[in-house]
């Protein structure tokens, strides 16, 4: 014969919380290890996609650079163009003015060219201006000498 008493219901009881307490932080650990386990994959994609976007604007930077280059070389004689000349003459002007030093400019004209052109044509006239290009390319030693188009 069993006798359920008034010690019996609280035995039950706080055994049934105990229970009950265990399964809920059973589950809480497994929860706990399950969300670290994808905080650690999420971590990982982070920091490769990370490490993908670096490489990205390193080549990125790379481009611009090498379009910076090429936008200020003239595509036909590969001497500096009137862009080039532009920022290397401003800079030269205030470095001339800044420390009082004289700054030397000289411009080419070529007599002619127009009749040259259309007399032995477009093509030939480009290769006239790709010598020339070359001759003062040639005699430019100095560093911050420049020749542009």
């Amino acid at each position: 014969m069993v006798y359920i008493t008034e010690e019996y219901y609280q035995a039950f009881f706080l055994r049934s919380a105990i229970l009950f307490l265990l399964l809920v932080a059973l589950v809480a650990i497994y929860f706990l290890i399950k969300y670290r386990r994808l905080s650690k994959k999420l971590e990982g994609s982070v920091k490769e996609r990370t490490r993908e976007l670096q490489r990205a604007n390193e080549m990125l930077k790379a481009a611009n650079a090498q379009l910076k280059q090429i936008s200020m070389i003239d595509g036909l004689t590969l001497v500096k163009n009137r862009r080039a000349f532009n920022l290397a003459y401003d800079k030269a002007w205030r470095l001339s003015r800044r420390e009082r030093i004289p700054l030397a400019l000289i411009m080419i004209d070529i007599d002619r060219f127009k009749v040259f052109n259309d007399t032995y044509g477009h093509l030939e006239g480009d290769k006239a201006l790709i010598r020339i290009a070359e001759v003062i390319k040639d005699a430019i030693k100095r560093p911050g000498d420049l020749a542009a188009r």
